[in-house]
């Protein structure tokens, strides 16, 4: 064996790997749209079984524990698609359409660059504050829009 067909053998090694993973992450994302929509019609069907026929969540707890388990199983999907992202070095949009598309992905952008920049304890504060940021949406969104709902349904 030759030096060059041994560099040719790993380039097509490592194409077809990408290739494979471009393929996985696809499926990857539609299981993951196709569980959390299960999830949110397991959710509705539950809000359904607890508030119109007014069962008790005992009765109510195996269609919970179906909606966490869709939801589950939405979250390990992407944790493993985060996973590939993090292993081909992909960071911006832009890089994870590059890939999903099969071009080859450009990563000297700027934003690219300045992602790369960010220690790691700064994307941790910037992940928690984001979560802290849509709690508090979510739970403003509750508390004046059951009082909303409630007068405008009389």
């Amino acid at each position: 064996m030759t030096v060059d067909s041994l560099i040719k053998g790993d380039v097509e090694t490592m194409n077809e790997t990408i290739r494979r993973d471009v393929v996985l992450i696809r499926r990857l994302g539609f299981a993951m749209a196709g569980l959390l929509l299960l999830s949110l019609a397991t959710t509705a069907w539950l809000t359904v079984q607890c508030v119109v026929w007014d069962w008790g969540l005992g009765y109510a707890l195996p269609t919970l524990l179906l909606a966490l388990v869709l939801w589950g199983g939405a979250m390990f999907a992407s944790v493993w698609a985060e996973r590939i992202k993090r292993d081909h070095d992909l960071v911006t949009y832009r890089e994870v359409v590059d890939f999903w598309e099969g071009r080859e992905v450009d990563r000297n952008t700027e934003r690219g660059r300045r992602e790369r920049a960010l220690p790691g304890w700064m994307r941790a504060v910037r992940t928690v504050g984001m979560v802290l940021l849509a709690a508090a949406v979510g739970f403003l969104c509750a508390y004046y829009g059951i009082p909303l709902l409630q007068w405008l349904l009389g």
